[in-house]
C-alpha cells in the first residue's frame, strides 16, 4: 500500500475548514467497477486530465472524493 499526502496552491481560497479528498488507484475501471458492484454512485463521467485520469463520487455525510489514476510515476 502507498500513501501520498500533497498540497496544493490556489487562488480560489475555500473557506477555512474545507477539505479536498482525493484515492488514487492503479486501474481506474477495475476500481470503478468494484466500487459500482459496491453500490457506490459516481457523480459524473470519466475524464482525463493531463496528470490523470479522474473520477467523483459521494461519501456519507456529503463528502464528495476524487478517485484517481494518476499518469505520473508515484513517489516511491
Amino acid at each position: 500500500m502507498v500513501g501520498e499526502l500533497t498540497g496544493y496552491p490556489t487562488d480560489d481560497r475555500p473557506p477555512s475548514g474545507t477539505h479536498d479528498v482525493s484515492f488514487v488507484c492503479d486501474d481506474i475501471h477495475a476500481t470503478i467497477a468494484k466500487l459500482t458492484d459496491k453500490g457506490v454512485k459516481f457523480l459524473g463521467p470519466l475524464e482525463e486530465e493531463s496528470w490523470g485520469s479522474v473520477i467523483r463520487f459521494e461519501m456519507p455525510g456529503e463528502v464528495k472524493v476524487m478517485l484517481y489514476q494518476a499518469k505520473y510515476a508515484p513517489p516511491a
